[in-house]
């Protein structure tokens, strides 16, 4: 009897885990033959995200996977399926990650049929560093579609063995969603905040 009550926990495990990959079988199976898995349908299984979105370089892109499978056709290359942008004007604005030496995060524009209409990477920097630079991205996407893009770089210095700090600037880019869906560069600013002594 111990037995059975030590086992039980792990059969209940075992079988929700097999149950959402059968979820996402039986949906793609679900469609007939001759049905096409339509763009309308690819948006509403992504997770919606409100306005204004807000990511940085320790933001944490990693969400259950749904299956989307079924609808390949519509997501880039490589790419891995993060969220959907909720805008009150109607644009299609998907944000998918790609895997580099860091996670990158770019946003595409696409038609009400799922054609690409535009994408734009949505950060300006690295999100990484050496002994002698450090870059920091931070990128806000507003109600009135303008995208921010920040990108703090810290420059430094050996003085014998001690590290310090020479000098920090903050590089802007500004975009807007234009009534097309596509991304129009609106200005790019370079502000030096300190040098340090």
């Amino acid at each position: 009897m111990k037995f059975h009550l030590f086992i039980l926990p792990f059969l209940l495990f075992a079988c929700a885990g097999t149950e959402q990959e059968n979820n996402a079988e039986q949906e793609e199976t679900n469609l007939d033959k001759n049905d096409e898995p339509t763009f309308t349908g690819y948006l509403s299984k992504i997770p919606d995200e409100k306005l204004p979105f807000e990511i940085d370089c320790s933001t944490p892109f990693f969400k259950f996977d749904i299956s989307y499978k079924v609808y390949e056709k519509y997501i880039p290359e490589g790419g891995s399926t993060y969220s959907k942008l909720i805008t009150e004007a109607g644009h299609n604005l998907v944000v998918y990650t790609f895997a580099g030496d860091i996670i990158n995060p770019i946003l595409y524009s696409y038609d009400s049929n799922g054609q690409v209409i535009d994408s734009l990477w949505l950060y300006n920097g690295s999100c990484n560093g050496d002994p002698w630079l450090e870059s920091s991205c931070h990128t806000i996407v507003r109600e009135d579609l303008t995208i921010e893009m920040h990108d703090t770089i810290q420059h430094y210095f050996f003085n014998d063995t001690i590290r310090r700090l020479d000098s920090t600037s903050l590089e802007t880019e500004l975009y807007k969603v234009n009534e097309e869906g596509k991304f129009a560069f609106v200005s790019k600013n370079t502000v030096l905040l300190g040098v340090e002594n």
